[in-house]
């Protein structure tokens, strides 16, 4: 994928992120939580910082989408096909 990536205001942004950090954090985070059945202590910054963050990334393509076994793709094209009228087998 090329171009330059934008924020939803149009400001870009070139600082780099240290990853690793975040990815070692969640999982201490997630641990605290497993184990004292309570939300993990955040500072005011982090609480924000991660709001932030959750609001921004796009959700899975996925989320709220169930699936099943029905053929759609098979469904479309008999239904658009120019002899559509001629042949309705139980769908």
């Amino acid at each position: 994928m090329s171009g330059t990536p934008t924020s939803q205001n149009g400001t870009m942004s070139a600082q780099k992120v240290d990853y690793q950090a975040v990815k070692a954090w969640i999982p201490t985070q997630e641990a605290y939580e497993a184990a004292n059945k309570q939300p993990a202590l955040l500072t005011a910054a982090q609480r924000k910082a991660v709001a932030e963050l959750a609001r921004v990334i796009p959700a899975p393509m996925t989320q709220g989408v169930e699936v099943d076994d029905k053929d759609y793709i098979s469904i479309l094209q008999r239904k658009s096909s120019p002899f559509a009228h001629c042949y309705h087998p139980q769908l």
